[in-house]
């Protein structure tokens, strides 16, 4: 029987072996590719398809310009100044506060919300306790001088040295007090209880009390043995210092005067916000682009702005992409990517928020995979 003659099940091994594995080269020659190579095949194969020409993202509208005054609970009042087109951001302290002074600021009552002010008008006043303080004990001090001026005109000399006698009472009661005040700072001090700008303004003040008894022993010896023309001189000499000094208190107080730094509407405080300005004569857009996206982008590509609000669309183009990055959701990359607007609808507020349509340039599945991969 020859060999095409004999059953399979009686050909010899060596043949059957043959047939077997021809069988599975077939096999493995028609078996489905993984995901891992169709995917790359995939990739491969249309990374010559462009994606979208066009990039969609979330935007939030803000002024050109913004100015914010706050204060903190020390009291110190500053300013910060952002100029979104630009990208700069200014902050600086505008008022100082002193250690236990109580500090409020008052807003022009003739500023509402809404009102446009220019650069260099008055927004409101800082009011110092410690100030108005001041200007009260100056005044005081000066009335009282002005009318021991008339009594030693009139020549009663009995009426200036009992006058005199109970000022060195009261300057030497001062000092007492102030000496009392300087032991208890430095006990603190000692314990790290107080700052040492706190002890210095003690010992200040001791200085400052001790000076004004060794006045008024000089007044009460002036009065005593003195004749009406050198009492009256003494006197008229004190009145001027004290007009001085009250003087340079009203400079302060109109210093705490706060002037907007530009151009915009008024807008009130709440908290420790005490007022914002806002130039929206001009508007910006700003919106977070993923960090494998924002290589397609650079400024001068249009975009195009549709309102949640249902307010007519915008227009405009972008002016700056922040290199730094920052972390979102998930962990997700995004850079900031600012868009100066053309010509808006006049009812577009701050802080609105919509979604905006950039012309990218187009971008293959390629190119996505290799952005991707050189993360």
């Amino acid at each position: 029987m020859s060999k095409g003659q004999y059953p399979n099940h009686l050909l010899p091994a060596t043949v059957n072996s043959d047939k077997r594995k021809e069988r599975e080269k077939m096999r493995l020659a028609t078996r489905p590719m993984g995901s891992v190579g169709f995917s790359v095949t995939l990739l491969l194969g249309t990374g010559c398809d462009p994606l979208t020409g066009g990039l969609t993202v979330s935007a939030r509208a803000v002024p050109s310009q913004e100015w914010v005054l706050q204060q903190d609970a020390d009291g110190v009042i500053t300013g910060s100044l952002t100029d979104h087109l630009q990208g700069r951001h200014l902050r600086r302290t505008i008022l100082g506060a002193e250690r236990g002074d109580r500090i409020r600021f008052e807003t022009l009552p003739e500023l509402a919300s809404g009102v446009s002010v220019a650069a260099g008008d008055p927004i409101g006043r800082r009011i110092s306790a410690l100030t108005a303080r001041r200007q009260a004990e100056l005044q005081g001090q000066l009335d009282v001088e002005r009318a021991y001026l008339e009594l030693a005109r009139s020549g009663d000399k009995a009426s200036l040295v009992r006058e005199a006698d109970v000022r060195l009472a009261l300057a030497q009661a001062e000092a007492a007090q102030q000496r009392r005040t300087l032991v208890r700072q430095r006990s603190l001090f000692e314990h790290n209880l107080v700052a040492p700008a706190d002890l210095e303004r003690s010992e200040a003040a001791v200085e400052a009390a001790d000076l004004r008894v060794r006045i008024a022993e000089a007044q009460l010896q002036t009065a005593r043995t003195g004749g009406p023309e050198q009492e009256i001189r003494w006197i008229e000499a004190r009145i001027a210092d004290l007009l001085s000094q009250l003087d340079q208190v009203r400079l302060d107080i109109e210093a705490d005067v706060v002037r907007s730094p530009i151009d915009g509407r008024f807008l009130g405080g709440h908290g420790d916000t005490l007022a914002v300005v806002q130039d929206t004569t001009a508007w910006a857009a700003i919106m977070p682009v993923a960090w494998t996206d924002h290589l397609r982008l650079q400024p001068g590509l249009r975009v195009q702005l549709q309102w949640n609000a249902g307010l007519p669309p915008s227009t405009g183009q972008l002016t700056r992409l922040r290199t730094e990055a920052f972390s979102a959701i998930d962990g997700r990359q995004f850079v900031a990517v600012v868009a100066r607007l053309d010509s808006v609808d006049g009812a577009l507020v701050p802080g609105l928020v919509g979604q905006c349509r950039i012309a990218a340039d187009a971008q293959t599945w390629l190119d996505r995979l290799q952005r991707i991969l050189a993360l």
